[in-house]
């Protein structure tokens, strides 16, 4: 067995070649007149330019830029007198009709002045049934992938995508004696350079998969169930999809249960074609992937979860699920078993290389305007942060799964910022926010309020916000490891693996986030705290959490020889 190394990879990566149509939407005689400009600067466009090192863009637009520069290029604000028809506008954005209909309102037109980043990338997009047959004809084509054990989720649209698809190459590399194929969204990638990256084959997701989710404005729904209708649910698939509709409650309830039946029909005969051994998935909390997860259970193929690792430098493996989900959040006797082979030296090396080296630290600016916010901040007071969670954006608040797996005291982001608001102004305290990125959670709230008293921080370095303040809250977020590896005292609100470490302060109802916040800064991080806190490292490190073996000097967690689907499957 052979291991692909660093430098491998990344020159991989560096050789994708920007793929654009020569025939169809664009001519050559389109591109070759036209200098290239990204409308967006945010995760999509970052992760194009990083995929592409050859592509050429002039500059970036956005309506909101955060900052004068963006990948090292001029970001300005959409002018209708501006000459239009001397670019080509690449729209890498998610919010693609309205910025559409923006264009258009200028004088340009679809294909020939403007695109979807997919169109220009050459990125395939095929509907659920499509997906299916080209699934079928693939297997047929190559029937040693048959039985394979399936990779899915956010490989390549993960805020590192270029870590994880180093790691999971590496993984497939060293695993040669097994098949792998990878089914996942892309936003930057084709099939074609993702297999040549994964060294194992990709097939993107339809958009509909993920309709729950991100893609709703590019999705033709009435053709998706127009197409689907020729497979039929079971009663129990039905109320299946009933109940994941109530996680995930959009605007149209009718057809949003309508939705999770369709995702339920196509992993069920994706499924019954690959019939992989295992199915390795990328986070449980998006409905699509808990659709995944009950058609594997109904089809009994052993299922594994996958995540960044919340201790930064590792990419974490869990049976059971996610955050408030994992077996460590659930299962006191569990956590208590779990073995512990590091030292206490061993910890405390690993604690000060993640911290020295600000692992997983390095996607955030300081921009003009977080340094702007920042200076509001009065030396003399204690400093409260507020950690961003984006749990609201991906189950709906108002059930019981969000209860049990989330959390049971503040549902909603803006109801915390609310009371923290009211609390940091009475006691005189700094209040800062960070939210999550791709969030937007203070729609409810005030705007002269907020201008007022909250120093909201958009990109500014989570080690840096760590540092200045005095005590951090979360809900749930790996940031929370990074707060107790610079020692502050963390408050947390939600469920996660946390939950029996006993290595933070815990916050039990609404009423008593007052108090507990007077404790956390008077008392700071005790003494048990630390012993407990590396107590829970060795064992994460030592169990669910494999190193991911990218810029680091020092190894810790698993290796990749290890196999976490035997390991963390029981």
């Amino acid at each position: 067995m052979t291991v692909i190394p660093t430098d491998e990879v990344l020159q991989k990566l560096a050789r994708c070649r920007l793929k654009v149509y020569q025939k169809g939407y664009f001519t050559s005689d389109i591109m070759n007149r036209k200098k290239i400009i990204f409308w967006g600067t945010g995760n999509i466009a970052s992760t194009i330019i990083n995929n592409h090192p050859d592509l050429e863009v002039d500059f970036f637009i956005d309506n909101y830029p955060r900052d004068s520069y963006f990948c090292g290029k001029k970001v300005n604000r959409p002018q209708a007198d501006f000459e239009w028809k001397n670019y080509f506008v690449v729209v890498a954005t998610m919010a693609y009709q309205s910025i559409k209909t923006q264009l258009e309102s200028y004088g340009c037109v679809e294909h020939e002045d403007f695109s979807d980043y997919r169109d220009y990338l050459g990125i395939k997009k095929r509907t659920m049934f499509e997906t299916i047959k080209f699934i079928d004809e693939f297997i047929t084509e190559n029937p040693q992938y048959k039985h394979a054990n399936m990779i899915g989720g956010h490989i390549f649209t993960g805020r590192k995508a270029s870590d994880l698809i180093d790691f999971f190459s590496r993984f497939i590399a060293t695993h040669v004696e097994e098949k792998y194929v990878c089914l996942a969204h892309s936003t930057s990638l084709s099939e074609e350079e993702g297999t040549d990256l994964l060294g194992s084959p990709f097939i993107s997701f339809p958009d509909a998969v993920g309709w729950l989710g991100f893609y709703r404005e590019k999705v033709d729904i009435k053709r998706e169930i127009l197409e689907m209708s020729c497979f039929n649910l079971s009663e129990d698939e039905k109320k299946q999809a009933e109940d994941l509709q109530d996680y995930y409650a959009y605007k149209n309830r009718e057809l949003s249960i309508e939705i999770c039946g369709l995702i339920i029909k196509f992993y069920k005969e994706v499924l019954t074609i690959l019939q992989p051994k295992k199915i390795l998935i990328g986070t449980d909390l998006r409905p699509e992937y808990r659709l995944l997860l009950y058609c594997a259970n109904k089809m009994n193929i052993p299922s594994l979860f996958w995540e960044y690792g919340w201790i930064p430098g590792t990419i974490m493996f869990e049976q059971w699920g996610n955050a408030g989900r994992s077996r460590f959040a659930k299962d006191r006797t569990f956590f208590i078993e779990q073995e512990n082979n590091y030292t206490q030296v061993q910890l405390d090396n690993i604690k000060k290389y993640i911290i020295n080296n600000r692992i997983d630290t390095g996607i955030f600016n300081k921009t003009p305007g977080d340094i702007q916010e920042l200076k509001k901040i009065d030396p003399t007071k204690k400093t409260v942060f507020l950690i961003g969670s984006n749990s609201e954006d991906t189950v709906n608040p108002d059930t019981v799964f969000y209860e049990k797996n989330v959390s049971s005291i503040f549902r909603r982001t803006d109801e915390i910022i609310c009371e923290l608001n009211r609390i940091c102004k009475s006691k005189g305290y700094n209040f800062v926010y960070k939210p999550h990125p791709g969030t937007s959670t203070l729609k409810e709230i005030n705007k002269d309020e907020i201008n007022k008293s909250i120093i909201v921080v958009k990109d500014y370095p989570i080690d840096d916000l760590i540092s200045l303040c005095d005590v951090a809250i979360s809900q749930y977020s790996a940031v929370d490891c990074k707060v107790l590896l610079h020692e502050k005292p963390l408050i947390r609100y939600g469920k996660s693996i946390l939950n029996f470490a006993e290595c933070s302060y815990e916050l039990r109802d609404e009423d008593s986030l007052e108090a507990i916040l007077d404790t956390a800064i008077s008392r700071g991080v005790t003494n048990e705290q630390k012993h407990n806190f590396d107590i829970l490292l060795g064992k994460l490190l030592s169990n669910n959490s494999w190193d991911n073996q990218v810029t680091k000097d020092i190894s810790y967690g698993r290796e990749l020889k290890d196999d976490f689907f035997d390991l963390c499957i029981m």
